[in-house]
């Protein structure tokens, strides 16, 4: 198969503050390609934590989670970094 339009793209997970019962977090989508990304979304999954509360994406699932974009953050230029961020418990 031949794709002229695929998307190159990195994922990094970052912890941003962590307290005993509770942490806050990002996840960072870089477009690492030389063609914009329109629309991305973004798979994870914890053993015991859980999510509580998401900002600047669409949040499904229970664990497996999934993250889309919305309508202002959809689109990646070459080079350029999007984040959304979320709160959980630790278990």
């Amino acid at each position: 198969a031949s794709f002229s339009n695929v998307a190159a793209a990195g994922c990094e997970y970052v912890v941003t503050n962590s307290w005993g019962s509770g942490f806050t977090a990002a996840i960072r989508i870089s477009n690492t390609g030389s063609t914009a990304i329109n629309g991305w979304n973004v798979n994870w999954q914890y053993n015991t934590n859980r999510v509580t509360n998401l900002w600047n994406a669409n949040l499904t699932g229970s664990n497996p989670y999934a993250a889309t974009n919305l309508g202002w953050n959809g689109n990646i230029q070459p080079g350029q970094t999007v984040e959304f961020g979320f709160q959980g418990v630790t278990n």
